[in-house]
């Protein structure tokens, strides 16, 4: 009986441990309130969303559409540098003394561009 006993009370101990393991683990998760903590948690929300933003704020602002035209004899890749092409379109005017290079603004496409070439053409 008295050997039960020991047993028991070691399980106990064990429990307690346990309990108080828990207890030490969400003292230091969740913290008790104070005006101190509250403001330090909001520069640290702060900071992690100026991280993300910084990090993340390009691909999420200028994603790239899919091209709105083909691949033709107008469609011309130019040489971009860094082994990187881009496409350009090429309209023949047998009459023009000179070349005019045409550039579309960002996130537009030639597809989109095309019928004011086309028309000052």
């Amino acid at each position: 009986m008295k050997r039960r006993c020991e047993i028991n009370k070691a399980s106990d101990d064990g429990h307690n441990k346990t309990r108080v393991n828990r207890l030490k683990l969400k003292r230091f998760l969740v913290g008790e309130w104070s005006f101190r903590r509250m403001i330090e948690s909001v520069i640290f929300i702060y900071v992690c969303l100026l991280i993300f933003a910084l990090v993340w704020s390009d691909r999420m602002i200028f994603q790239p559409q899919s091209p709105g035209y083909e691949d033709s004899a107008e469609i011309i890749k130019l040489d971009a540098g860094n082994g990187r092409q881009m496409s350009a379109l090429y309209l023949v005017n047998p009459g023009a003394q000179y070349t005019v290079l045409y550039n579309h603004a960002n996130a537009e496409d030639i597809g989109d561009c095309r019928p004011f070439p086309v028309k000052e053409r």
